[in-house]
């Protein structure tokens, strides 16, 4: 645990000291780009806000992404004081809410009957997806940072100290544990472990991209998507903290102050990379790739070559979420209060939303609709067309 203290206390100083908002401890101020102006466009996409709804203190002013999740026609939200809602996801009104004795590190996972989330004191906690009952409780090694993620009866969560495990969705015992190494120096921020065809793929806070049987753990292939350079920890930082993406049997991950890359999903062979540093997020569709990079610029990538096919600038230093492919936008929220859709074409700004305030989440899509958590706990959904 001394261990795991040190590492908190580098990350705090580092936020404080070198990045700011990016592996912030808390949002206060910080040394970051400024925000760009937001430019003048023709919009051609009505965005309309179908209800919002207040879900608790949100990150409680910390860098938290409390990603919400969908399930059996709710919307599962989790806020840093332990408070854990379930909205009706048409109507927005909520079916219940319950307040755990625990402040929460994570966003919510939902399946299978239960909805998952990770507390400061290293546990994981099942809830019952109908009622907000305590199910179970899991022990962690450490505090998990990331959504955890139920697939095939197993909850997948990913802890800080580079640990990554199967739980029963059923009883919350362990199935099996995966452990890679953890650098002195990480961002405070975790990708969401994935689950393709069998496999489960999730990066590490030393650039590793490792890919393992859901049922048994075992390691089927691993690759350095970037590898530490330089003289000293800040510069080595390559953290894989956003969520790897798979489409048509291909994994995309991208790296802090390193790279993104495709690889095989079958054995892990390479097939494209572009340097690129991002913390935020990708998303991808059967023709591109789509990465918010470390300074808020938004590119697009063939998938096929990674070749560049458009990039948008005119977000740089707002401080963007990751992308979400939202009907035919590609849509990302800001800490300054907007939501932006552009095209997945060019790149061209479609529309802009005002949302009252700041986002660190990335917006998800459920029964086709958009939801956006804020950073100060309100769940807004929105329809476009």
């Amino acid at each position: 645990m001394k261990g795991l203290r040190q590492m908190k206390v580098l990350q705090c100083l580092f936020s404080l000291v070198v990045i700011g908002l990016l592996a912030a401890c808390t949002l206060g101020k910080d040394n970051a780009l400024p925000p760009s102006p937001l430019v003048k466009f023709t919009q051609t996409l009505q965005a309309r806000l179908l209800w919002s709804q207040s879900t608790g203190n949100g990150a409680g002013g910390y860098y938290l992404r409390f990603i919400p999740a969908g399930d059996q026609g709710m919307v599962f939200t989790a806020s840093r004081d332990g408070l854990v809602s379930a909205i009706n996801a048409k109507t927005g009104q909520v079916v219940w809410r319950v307040q755990l004795r625990h402040q929460i590190s994570s966003g919510v996972a939902a399946g299978g009957g239960g909805v998952y989330v990770g507390t400061d004191g290293a546990e994981l906690i099942a809830l019952s997806e109908k009622n907000g009952h305590v199910l179970w409780q899991h022990n962690t090694d450490s505090e998990a940072l990331a959504p955890a993620l139920y697939a095939g009866g197993r909850v997948i969560v990913h802890t800080i100290s580079g640990s990554l495990s199967a739980i029963s969705a059923k009883t919350g015992a362990r199935l099996w544990r995966f452990d890679q190494s953890v650098p002195s120096l990480i961002l405070h921020a975790a990708g969401q472990p994935q689950v393709a065809g069998g496999n489960v793929i999730a990066g590490f806070s030393n650039g590793e991209l490792s890919v393992l049987n859901l049922y048994t753990g075992k390691l089927k292939w691993e690759q350095h998507v970037a590898m530490p350079a330089g003289d000293n920890p800040v510069t080595q930082m390559v953290d894989i903290t956003v969520n790897p993406v798979v489409v048509d049997g291909v994994v995309y991950a991208a790296t802090y102050q390193g790279q993104i890359a495709a690889y095989s999903l079958d054995n892990g062979q390479l097939i494209w990379q572009h340097q690129i540093s991002s913390y935020a997020g990708i998303a991808a569709n059967q023709t591109q790739v789509f990465v918010a990079d470390a300074t808020s610029n938004v590119w697009a990538f063939d998938e096929n070559s990674g070749g560049v096919n458009w990039k948008q600038t005119n977000l740089q230093g707002r401080q963007i979420t990751g992308p979400v492919i939202y009907h035919n936008a590609l849509v990302v929220a800001d800490r300054y209060g907007y939501l932006h859709f552009m095209s997945l074409r060019d790149g061209h700004f479609l529309a802009r939303m005002s949302i009252g305030q700041g986002a660190i989440s990335q917006p998800v899509v459920y029964r086709d609709v958009l939801y956006v958590y804020t950073s100060n706990g309100n769940l807004l959904a929105i329809h476009t067309k």
